[in-house]
């Protein structure tokens, strides 16, 4: 036998445990808890363990008997939710018809039907690590504890980073827009990426909208389109708007997120008040 063919030999066998060795580890990776579904009302899903490799995910998924859902070019598993279930790193958990409220890193999150969000880990850094929430379409309104001041939650879409404390928000995410509206407290809203950095912040009753950055040949192509006095209003778009009062049209919104799952809602009874005040007193 050749010394060609041993080392091919070798190369393969080598090859085949380090894969072997691979898939193991993969196997026993570790998976961080952050959070509990504590009420559910309707239909709700929770897709987990993706995986691109579609051979794979389905021998899995015959395992433990559950359907494969297709989503951003992964093959997920998908539990439907019935009781009480802990959520980890990575989950998505889509509401279809129903509502849920959980407790993500000690913190009371209210989410809307047909709304997709997951929850993810950030880096640990000494030892230690925190949660975001990432709505990928829908509604969602997250009540922050009071008492916990000095700890600052991270909520993002696509367009916008939201940086809460002490509060209680409503954040809407559809086609390529965010809309971000303080309940009570402040929220700091930031533009995800983009050419230029920039923050608002919300007090109670205010409300900001953001859309999604645009890409690089989006930009270019824009450039051929509009004059500079049109594209920079357009680009503005991708920058956290003014901070404005909450329109009846976003408040029948956040009604109908809250409705059924938070009862004697004293907070948005007294900002009702507080917008009705506000308009007649512009009208007059």
């Amino acid at each position: 036998m050749s010394g060609k063919m041993l080392f091919s030999i070798y190369s393969l066998i080598l090859s085949c445990f380090i894969l072997t060795q691979s898939n193991s580890v993969m196997g026993k990776e570790k998976r961080y808890k952050l959070g509990k579904i504590v009420k559910i009302k309707g239909l709700v899903k929770v897709y987990r363990f993706p995986n691109p490799n579609f051979k794979e995910a389905e021998v899995e998924s015959k395992k433990k008997n559950v359907p494969l859902v297709l989503y951003e070019k992964q093959y997920w598993q998908a539990y439907e939710v019935k009781k009480r279930v802990n959520l980890y790193d990575k989950d998505m958990i889509v509401t279809g018809d129903g509502q849920i409220i959980a407790i993500i890193n000690r913190k009371k999150v209210t989410v809307s039907p047909f709304s997709y969000f997951s929850v993810n880990r950030t880096k640990a850094e000494g030892g230690k690590s925190d949660a975001f929430l990432t709505l990928v379409a829908g509604k969602v309104r997250a009540s922050i504890d009071k008492n916990k001041k000095n700890e600052t939650v991270s909520l993002r879409t696509k367009s916008a980073v939201m940086g809460v404390r002490g509060t209680d928000l409503f954040i809407s995410y559809s086609g390529n827009t965010t809309e971000v509206a303080t309940l009570e407290g402040l929220v700091d809203v930031t533009n995800h990426k983009g050419d230029k950095k920039s923050t608002v912040s919300l007090k109670q009753g205010q409300a900001s909208k953001i859309r999604d950055p645009y890409t690089e040949k989006e930009k270019e192509n824009m450039k051929k389109k509009y004059s500079p006095g049109e594209l920079k209003k357009l680009l503005a778009a991708a920058q956290p708007s003014k901070a404005k009062k909450i329109s009846p049209t976003l408040m029948k919104q956040i009604q109908s997120n809250s409705r059924g799952m938070i009862e004697d809602d004293h907070i948005l009874k007294n900002l009702e008040v507080l917008i009705r005040k506000d308009r007649i007193l512009e009208e007059k």
